[in-house]
């Protein structure tokens, strides 16, 4: 389908569906399910699995059961809670967290979501997934104002509060050159 991305003032990019106008999830993924449980609706997702799981966990704790628990079902949980900790980290880290979103654009592929904000960061995600890429998130030296892709050469302009610009290479995920004034020294 097509969608259009909108980012926000509070740091948060919504997918919408142009020809439904469906809000199809957020980058980060979690900034709706947080919205999805102050309503009281859980995951959101109908058949969730684990919305089934919680639901099925606090029938057996009204009903007085205990669920049963292997010593292997120990060990996958704290891997798993392990796994979910460096994931909430890493999300932390890669957001325009109270920052205003001021530029946004997709690759040439369709895969690759590039978000600049007044926080001075680069954040790149996945456009299927909803969550950042590993590389994220990238500094720039001074927060940017505006962000241009050019999807013949996938190329992306990204205009910096200092008056500088930098241009990142969406392939390489790299920033390739930077432009500017000349740094003076005191």
């Amino acid at each position: 389908g097509n969608f259009v991305l909108v980012g926000t003032k509070g740091g948060v990019i919504y997918r919408y569906n142009i020809q439904s106008g469906i809000g199809r999830g957020s980058y980060p993924r979690d900034a709706t399910a947080g919205e999805n449980k102050a309503k009281g609706t859980g995951s959101g997702v109908a058949g969730s699995l684990d919305r089934t799981m919680r639901i099925l966990e606090k029938k057996m704790r009204v009903d007085g059961i205990a669920a049963l628990e292997d010593d292997d079902d120990d060990e996958e949980m704290v891997a798993k809670s392990r796994m979910e900790e460096r994931r909430k980290a890493r999300l932390l880290l890669a957001r325009h967290d109270g920052a205003a979103v001021t530029g946004l654009a997709v690759d040439a592929l369709n895969k690759t979501v590039l978000s600049v904000g007044a926080d001075a960061k680069l954040i790149l995600w996945s456009f299927l997934k909803q969550a950042p890429h590993r590389k994220s998130p990238i500094y720039l030296p001074s927060p940017a104002t505006k962000l241009r892709h050019v999807r013949d050469s996938d190329l992306a302009a990204i205009a910096l509060e200092d008056y500088s610009v930098l241009v990142f290479d969406c392939e390489a995920l790299r920033v390739v050159r930077r432009f500017g004034l000349p740094d003076t020294a005191p």
